[in-house]
């Protein structure tokens, strides 16, 4: 991988775990860079996490010609946010006095669905869409929590609570704890400086003072189908095929009866039964007094088996719950399809590119026939995110690393620039301990070493097997020869808090 003689950027990415924050730093041939600040957040929360973002504040500061001791503001050029999530944001709560007091930020570049209430009006539909499906979803949560202690609560029920929690942790719907809303807020509203753009693919956004660097917007898409498509059954779509669940489906049918409207035309308590009243019986109820609830020929049957303690892990009393899980999931991927997704073209024609979260219906928008640019030359060709794609150097793994974050065909099999290398940021043990056991999945990460030359980086090397996700030792690589592994070396620097790729 032959080095330029200057590197045209550095791309600092932080290693706090399961969340995105990246510094990029170019050269504008003066004495001051620019300098463009990507997300900064971190999945899960807890005070260490908190001690964590604060010192990646602090570094940001530093990095950008600040000076934490003397109380002197750094400065960033652009802050770019993807999307609300907590795992993007959190460092804007979590070291939000660090941000307000340290570092001048001059511009908030954010996508066009974050364009405030009554400015765009399938935004607006969009957020109230989200809504409601939030609020079905803490519904479905209480409800989990309140059969807790009930006998009909099986193991089954207690994994949807938990992946519920741990779900819906991402947009601020677990006891205020992690509130991303806030940090959006704070970020759109209360930020006291910068200016905030909003921006549509097919827009091209100027970084001041950088001439020779070129920004694409490529999504999120405004066709509203694209930002709901997560999945697909097509061979060639995604790393490992989806089939889309339909629980969720049904699940949000019958909680959506729940919902006032609803409500004044219909007995709630019927909706979504299986069985008519007359046949049903309260199961606590039976449990605890069997002999008032049951009919006489079934006492001693439910004693002897429904209702025995032995047998509670038979019991599909609350299973169909269970479909929270989906829910939440399908929650999580419709706020990371309206990811701000930036390719950065440098002077010499390579790409960073930096997707958020964006799920397959964004990565499919990129290639509408109708999206395009003007090459830099008078005159010149049209261009495509295909070629884009061709001449990335630089991919920032989007969603950690989940199945459906990365396009195949439409995607990475289009990256063939000999030079590319990849960064995932991602705690498979964060991710483990949530219940994402398929985070990152190992097909994608396999076939993005093959692609990579093995130039595969991860935020933390620690995982469970202690094997699957270690980063490269670059003596170790044997696909680069001699030269290539030398100006690796030199392009690629590594710290316990980040990991340096100099380009």
């Amino acid at each position: 991988m032959p080095a330029p003689k200057k590197s045209a950027v550095r791309i600092r990415c932080y290693r706090q775990g399961f969340g995105d924050c990246f510094l990029l730093t170019f050269d504008t041939g003066k004495a001051q860079p620019c300098r463009v600040l990507i997300d900064c957040g971190l999945w899960p929360t807890g005070p260490a996490h908190t001690a964590t973002m604060q010192k990646i504040a602090e570094d940001i500061v530093e990095q950008t010609g600040g000076k934490v001791s003397a109380k002197k503001k750094g400065v960033v050029d652009v802050l770019v946010v993807t999307h609300e999530h907590w795992d993007h944001l959190s460092g804007f709560n979590q070291a939000r006095v660090i941000f307000e007091k340290l570092l001048t930020v001059r511009q908030v570049w954010l996508a066009w669905t974050e364009r405030p209430k009554g400015k765009d009006s399938l935004a607006d539909t969009l957020r109230k869409d989200y809504e409601k499906k939030k609020k079905a979803a803490r519904r479905l949560q209480a409800a989990l929590q309140a059969l807790e202690s009930s006998p009909g609560f099986s193991a089954s029920n207690a994994r949807a609570l938990q992946q519920l929690d741990s779900l819906l942790g991402f947009f601020g719907a677990v006891g205020g704890k992690a509130d991303p809303v806030g940090a959006m807020k704070f970020i759109r509203e209360e930020w006291v400086g910068p200016t905030r753009s909003y921006y549509d693919p097919g827009q091209l956004p100027e970084l001041p003072g950088v001439p020779g660097v070129r920004t694409y917007v490529l999504g999120p898409p405004r066709d509203e189908k694209k930002l709901r498509r997560e999945s697909s059954e097509k061979h060639g779509a995604l790393y490992e095929l989806f089939f889309g669940l339909t629980e969720e489906d049904s699940l949000l049918a019958a909680l959506g009866a729940l919902d006032e409207d609803v409500a004044r035309f219909r007995d709630v308590e019927e909706v979504g039964k299986p069985f008519d009243l007359a046949h049903r019986h309260p199961i606590d109820l039976a449990a605890a007094q069997p002999e008032s609830a049951l009919p006489a020929g079934l006492r001693e049957d439910f004693t002897r088996r429904y209702g025995a303690p032995d047998n509670a892990w038979r019991r599909i009393d609350a299973d169909w719950l269970n479909a929270g899980g989906a829910l939440a999931l399908r929650l999580d991927k419709g706020i990371n399809n309206t990811s701000l997704v930036l390719a950065f073209e440098l002077p010499d024609g390579r790409v960073l590119l930096f997707p958020g979260d964006a799920q397959l219906g964004n990565w499919e928008s990129w290639h509408d026939p109708t999206l395009s640019w003007k090459s830099r030359e008078p005159g010149g060709k049209d261009i495509v995110a295909r070629d884009l794609l061709a001449r990335t150097v630089f991919y920032k793994v989007g969603h950690h690393g989940s199945h459906n974050a990365t396009a195949q065909d439409l995607g990475l099999e289009l990256m063939t620039h000999p030079d590319l290398m990849a960064f995932v940021p991602i705690s498979h043990q964060m991710a483990l301990d949530n219940g994402w056991d398929r985070i990152p999945l190992k097909g994608l990460v396999k076939r993005l070493r093959e692609r990579a030359k093995k130039r595969v980086w991860f935020a933390t090397e620690y995982t469970k097997d202690g094997k699957d996700f270690r980063n490269p030792n670059i003596d170790k690589i044997d696909e680069l020869t001699t030269t290539e592994k030398a100006a690796l070396k030199k392009a690629v620097q590594v710290d316990p808090l980040w990991i340096d790729f100099n380009l």
